[in-house]
């Protein structure tokens, strides 16, 4: 069900489901799967809940459990999933030292699950050196990652890899417009569109539109850049996405270039 979760994340049940997950592994007295499943339960307390003090409480223990039995990319997940709580608590210098920390330990992996990992943290700490203006360090690193998926992943699906390489495209292009590069950040946006939408991975897609469309704003193409915000708008309401007030912002701005430009 992981993956399958990462296609609906708006769908709110997910907590409740690896809840059960991790009861089931408990029960059968399996510390690894209790780590497996403490994992997926975090991400859920934070990509579907909200609810980041839960998401960290539970990343912690994930962490514990991998610890304990030295599963290293267990503990590489669990240091990532409570780096992505404490970003949203809003201790990002302690969330890009987990990051760190969690890239170290996932860079000798060599499986493709590994790999997976290692991509995932990338993604994030990129997302974190943004946050904190450092743009073309996370520029750096997420084309790192854009290298990773060129690559491949021997063992892993195409479509998998290419919904990774949405991510790392989404993300790149915008430490670009965080750079004010608009125009470059036009085309990998561009590319996660529609990758993501053939992925049919509405909780991505409907980000990387918000962001085309901001870029299309700057870029003054006002007719284009308003159908992507629309849509963007209607869509991250659907999904209870935290982002929504970013579009309908957007689309206020827009209102008013259009206003001062007689359009």
């Amino acid at each position: 069900m992981h993956w399958f979760s990462d296609l609906n994340q708006h769908w709110g049940l997910w907590a409740e489901v690896f809840t059960s997950a991790v009861e089931s592994s408990r029960a059968l007295g399996s510390r690894h799967d209790e780590a497996v499943h403490l994992n997926y339960l975090a991400w859920a307390h934070n990509n579907c809940r909200y609810d980041h003090t839960a998401a960290l409480q539970t990343a912690e223990l994930a962490l514990t459990a991998a610890r304990e039995i030295a599963d290293t990319l267990q503990t590489g997940w669990a240091l990532g999933y409570a780096a992505g709580a404490l970003q949203r608590l809003g201790r990002i210098d302690e969330a890009i030292g987990r990051l760190r920390e969690a890239a170290a330990c996932l860079e000798g992996q060599t499986s493709a699950n590994g790999r997976l990992a290692e991509l995932t943290v990338l993604n994030t700490l990129g997302n974190n050196l943004r946050d904190v203006g450092r743009a073309e360090e996370a520029l750096a690193v997420h084309r790192r990652s854009e290298a990773i998926c060129r690559t491949g992943m021997p063992g892993q699906s195409t479509d998998l890899v290419a919904a990774y390489h949405a991510v790392a495209l989404a993300e790149t292009g915008r430490d670009l417009a965080a750079l004010r590069r608009w125009a470059e950040a036009e085309e990998p946006l561009r590319r996660a569109v529609t990758n993501f939408e053939r992925a049919r991975m509405a909780a991505w897609s409907e980000p990387a539109r918000l962001d085309l469309g901001r870029v299309l704003r700057h870029l003054n193409h006002l007719d284009e850049a308003r159908d992507f915000l629309r849509a963007a708008d209607d869509a991250l309401g659907g999904l209870n996405s935290p982002r929504q007030a970013e579009a309908s912002a957007e689309l206020v701005e827009l209102d008013r270039m259009r206003t001062t430009q007689g359009r």
